[in-house]
């Protein structure tokens, strides 16, 4: 027997409107899933697959067979979306999650309906030293929160600067922790659904060396501003059309927060022009990487950087050793214009994981450095297995060898 997925989510959802788009890319990221996995949790049943694909509009999340995957659109983003077994491992070991109520939390808000607008809380990651947040916004009809022309828009991410100006509703976000740790953080659109739904995403991440502790993370949203896609932002003058101006949601959840990690002990001198460093602990998790280093010379860390060779589209010349091809040592904060055609400044705190032989492309989260600590958080997850290296201001560190603590 055939069956119309259209009208069995109708069936399973008692709904009577055409299900999402969103809901639709989910299940095709679903059955890509159950084909990899075989039939190793049950026998594909249409009537079945929709009726726990269609718990996505309850829940937030999917729901497959007894076990909560991630956000679709989280997954593709962090570079996890055809990796079911990874996705299970960091939601078990309290790195991924998918905030839900519970009987013993109904005081907790996950998803918060005022002015017709409903915020939703879609996934969180997070270690010791950050966090991220996706959620989402389902804008009721009578809201244009987003221009004809931003549904098209190419990019999924759009910061809060760029976003300024491209015809999509951005509310600004506040994030607190019940312990009242400082929090930086930075974010904007990840994804226009449809002209009336928007997914938007959050880098977190402590201050220098505090730790992120489990604990009632909070989320407050004012109201939504959106600039046209036609603002001519030079001219103060502009101003943007202000959505549900007395609105209010304030969400808050149980994070959870991983704290599986893997400390490499270096204790390792690099001579950098007329400078020694030492590098002493690399420590990763899934989400961010930091490392601790000392100059005995007491010269600032921030003042020390190499101009390496560029070999466009953001490569540099590596020899057999892994060594960036170093053309001089200089002072890290020189500006651009000093720079040769071919040339890039890579400084301490622009160190670089490496992974069989591949740099690592995947540190665009927050960050934060000081005099001798620098911290990068993940915009993919790291495969911990994988790390064979490190790169710190072009010099090339093997790790295959080193030893290390795994600490949980």
């Amino acid at each position: 027997m055939k069956y119309n997925l259209d009208d069995l989510l109708k069936e399973n959802m008692d709904i009577q409107e055409t299900p999402s788009q969103e809901l639709k890319d989910r299940i095709l990221y679903q059955e890509k899933e159950r084909l990899t996995m075989g039939n190793k949790y049950f026998k594909y049943v249409p009537k079945v697959a929709a009726a726990a694909l269609a718990v996505v509009l309850a829940t937030g999340g999917i729901a497959y067979a007894g076990t909560r995957l991630w956000d679709y659109y989280v997954a593709k983003s962090f570079g996890v979306e055809k990796n079911a077994d990874l996705q299970k491992e960091l939601n078990e070991k309290g790195f991924a999650q998918q905030p839900q109520v519970t009987a013993e939390a109904k005081r907790k808000k996950v998803s918060v309906t005022d002015k017709d607008i409903t915020v939703t809380i879609q996934q969180t990651l997070a270690d010791e030293h950050s966090a991220y947040v996706c959620y989402k916004v389902k804008y009721g009809d009578q809201y244009k929160a987003v221009d004809q022309d931003a549904v098209k828009h190419p990019d999924y991410r759009i910061t809060l600067q760029e976003g300024i100006g491209t015809g999509i509703a951005i509310p600004q976000t506040e994030f607190q922790m019940d312990s009242g740790i400082p929090l930086d953080y930075s974010g904007g659109v990840k994804k226009v659904i449809d002209d009336h739904t928007v997914l938007y995403e959050y880098f977190i991440a402590t201050r220098m060396e505090d730790n992120l502790q489990e604990g009632i993370m909070k989320m407050s949203l004012s109201p939504f501003e959106k600039y046209s896609t036609k603002a001519d932002l030079s001219l103060e003058a502009t101003s943007p059309e202000v959505i549900a101006a007395d609105g209010k949601w304030d969400l808050s959840w149980d994070l959870s927060v991983g704290t599986e990690k893997r400390v490499y002990h270096l204790d390792r001198t690099l001579t950098l022009g007329k400078d020694k460093v030492v590098i002493k602990d690399l420590t990763i998790s899934p989400l961010s990487a930091e490392v601790t280093m000392q100059n005995p010379d007491g010269v600032s860390l921030s003042e020390i950087g190499a101009v390496v060779r560029d070999t466009g589209d953001d490569e540099v010349e590596v020899d057999a050793k892994g060594n960036q091809k170093i053309i001089r040592y200089v002072g890290a904060g020189v500006i651009e214009e000093e720079l040769k055609k071919g040339e890039m400044l890579v400084g301490m705190n622009d160190f670089q994981l490496c992974l069989k032989g591949k740099d690592f492309k995947g540190a665009g989260g927050m960050g934060s450095e000081s005099s001798h600590y620098i911290y990068k958080q993940f915009d993919k997850v790291l495969d911990m297995e994988k790390v064979t290296g490190i790169r710190v201001a072009g010099k090339y560190i093997d790790l295959k060898s080193a030893s290390f603590d795994t600490m949980k």
